[in-house]
This record gives C-alpha cells, structure tokens and sequence, in this order.
C-alpha cells in the first residue's frame, strides 16, 4: 500500500471511530435527558415527606439556620416525626449521621426555600452524576470497546430499581453510592489522591462505606509498585489514608464546632454511630413485614414502601448474577473484574456485620449504596464473556 493509501486507510478508521463515539455519547446524553424528564415528572409533584425525608430533609434545612446561619424561607411545615421522637424539629440537625448528604441538599433549599421538591433537587443531579460515572468507569474497565462499555453500564444503572427510588427524594443513599462509584473510577484510573479524597467523601456521606477502608488499603499498596521497599509502601498508603481522614474531617468541621469540640462529637456521633448501626432500630408494629436481611436482598424479599407509591425494591437479578458471576471471574483469574466486584461486596458484608451483630432493622434500600457499583460489574463482566465467546477462546 501506498503511503497515500496508508493515511488514506488510517483517516477511514479514525472518522469511523470518532463517529461510532458520538453515537455512543448522544445515546448517553439521552438517556440522562430521559432520565431526569421522568425524575422530575414522577417526584416532583410528591408534596409529602417521603420515607426518612422527615429526618434528613428536616436536618438539611436546619443546618442552613443553626450551623451556617442562613434563614432561606420555609415553605412546608416541620414533620410531627421529629417532636414525637423527643427533639426540637426546629433546631435537630441529626449530628449523629455523616453531613455531606445534608450539606448538598441544604444548598437548593438556600436558594429556593424549604420546599419538598427543593430538598429533593440535589439527589436528582446526583443520579445523573451516578451514570456518568458509571459511563467512565465502564469505558474504563471495557478496554476492547471503551464507549459501548461504558454505556451499558451507564444503562443498567439507569435502570436498576433501588437507585431509581433513592435518587429521587431526600436521603442519603444515592449521595453514599455516588461516592463509593467515584472513589473506584478513581482506582481503576490509579489516581491515588483523588481515591483517597473520594473515600473520605463517600465516609462523610454514610457511614455503610466505612469497612471500604481495607481494600483500599490493599489497592493502594498495590500501586506502589512491586519494587518498592516496605517502608515506602508504608509511608505512601498513610499519606493516602491521612488525605481520606482529613476529607472527612473537613466535612465534619462544623458539626464539630456546634457540637462543642472534637471529644463531644467524637462521643456522641462515632461512638453514637457504632450503638446505632449495631443495634435495632424502630419501626412501626404495622411495618415489621418491610423489615428484610442482607440475603433476602438477592430474592427482593421484604422490599421497603417508602411512602407515596415509592418502593426501593432491590435489583435482585443483578445480585444474583453478580453472585455467580464474582465466583466465575476468580475461576478465571480476572482479576480486573474481580476488584470491583470485591469493592461493592465489601459494603455488603458491612451490613452483614451490623446484622450479625444485633441490628435486625435491615432494609432493601440499603442496597443502593452498593448496587451501582455492582451494575457496572456485571454490565462488563457480561460484555467480557461475551466476546470470549464470540472469539471461541473461552474454555469449558
């Protein structure tokens, strides 16, 4: 071939891949404006309090006033939640939860009033930010067909059911699932300080994520490299953990501040987190049947109503098949794969701890902390079984 025909052949292929690109980013652009128009339609004219909405909504609003001194006009009234549980609905800012949830949701309310589909505006965004990133981390992991990787990941987010309910109203779920997703996009791109501010993010949005510490850890070492003494390991994981450590101290500071200082809150949020989580909670006599446990999430046992037609029912087929897919893919020594995979168990296995360890409340919207990082792992363990056997080199 001529050196003509060489170019000639090589701008062929770029235009088509350029194209074949912009096809699979208008198809993403789509789906968010779908997305966020049924968002909008399906909660925004929900005028009530939505499941925990009476606690974090409440919180987030009250922040503004008794944290940050900001009085944005209150448009809906306080939930009788709040009172009837022994606190002052005007001054309760639920200090004992991680805040950035209630951070994030506060600045809408700042600018347009205490109104539910204000305090609901944040998570919406944050459920498009969730499949964007889902779209980068499956273009990430998916080498052979980067764009079409991400988007089926970005997909199979869009459409997984827990993240769809959690998303649109005022929890702290989706704030939690977003950053866990982040913090491994940031791993998988082996950007170490943007992993370890991102997990002190996703700690400073529920404390579900705190156990994420101990893989990575190990990843973080990993990176090092293999040639590296143990001190340099050493040195280089603590800088990343007092990079997470300092993120979440950040985003407590004024917590801190009103609470009276670092031991008052220390005693009454970390410790007041550990009595919580590993006790069980209260519910309704007439509630008890949505009580579920961390394996009746694989079958959608007990999905939780949370009011106004809203159910966080869990994406049952994607952790049974990200089950027996995780055990597939060490079969196979894919380890790649595997990684992700051990990341969004991690969080489950959190819940099973607080479970075994006396907390007997367990619901099936928890699952939304982990479940958009185990959509993007079956999306592309899926498309990675099946090219192997479209190209016949997977073996019996």
């Amino acid at each position: 071939m001529s050196k003509t025909g060489h170019l000639e052949s090589l701008r062929l292929r770029l235009m088509r891949s350029l194209t074949y690109k912009n096809v699979c980013y208008l198809l993403l652009a789509t789906i968010l404006i779908i997305y966020t128009a049924e968002t909008v339609y399906y909660f925004g004219h929900i005028n009530a309090y939505v499941g925990d909405e009476v606690w974090y909504a409440t919180a987030s609003y009250n922040i503004l006033k008794v944290v940050f001194h900001v009085n944005p006009p209150q448009l809906f009234p306080y939930p009788s939640t709040i009172s009837q549980a022994g606190f002052n609905a005007s001054t309760y800012i639920d200090a004992i939860r991680p805040p950035l949830g209630k951070y994030l949701m506060a600045i809408p309310i700042a600018l347009l009033g205490y109104a539910p589909y204000v305090w609901r505006i944040s998570s919406w965004a944050m459920g498009d930010a969730l499949i964007i990133v889902a779209f980068l981390l499956g273009s990430t992991l998916y080498r052979k067909n980067r764009p079409f990787g991400g988007l089926a990941a970005a997909l199979l987010v869009a459409l997984d059911p827990v993240i769809w309910a959690m998303h649109g109203i005022g929890m702290l779920d989706i704030y939690a699932s977003f950053f866990i997703l982040l913090t491994f996009y940031f791993i998988a791109k082996k950007n170490r300080t943007a992993a370890a501010i991102s997990l002190g993010l996703a700690f400073a949005s529920k404390e579900t994520s705190y156990l994420l510490v101990v893989p990575f850890v190990y990843f973080m070492w990993q990176f090092v490299g293999k040639n590296a003494s143990t001190i340099k390991k050493l040195f280089s994981v603590s800088i990343n953990l007092l990079e997470t450590i300092a993120t979440v101290v950040i985003a407590y500071l004024p917590i801190i501040y009103v609470q009276g200082g670092f031991v008052q809150w220390f005693e009454y949020t970390i410790v007041g987190q550990l009595h919580t989580d590993t006790h069980g909670g209260h519910i309704a006599s007439t509630a008890v049947y949505q009580i579920s446990n961390p394996l009746g999430w694989f079958i959608n046992f007990h999905p939780f109503y949370l009011g106004s037609t809203v159910i966080a029912n869990s994406n049952a087929i994607i952790l049974s098949a990200a089950a027996v897919l995780t055990v597939v893919m060490l079969l196979k020594k894919k380890y790649n794969l595997v990684r992700i995979a051990a990341w969004a168990w991690t969080v489950w296995f959190m819940f099973v701890i607080a479970f075994a360890l006396g907390n007997n409340t367990v619901f099936s919207f928890y699952t939304a902390d982990f479940s958009s990082t185990l959509d993007v792992f079956v999306a592309i363990t899926l498309l990675f079984i099946y090219e192997k056997f479209h190209s016949g080199v997977l073996q019996n």
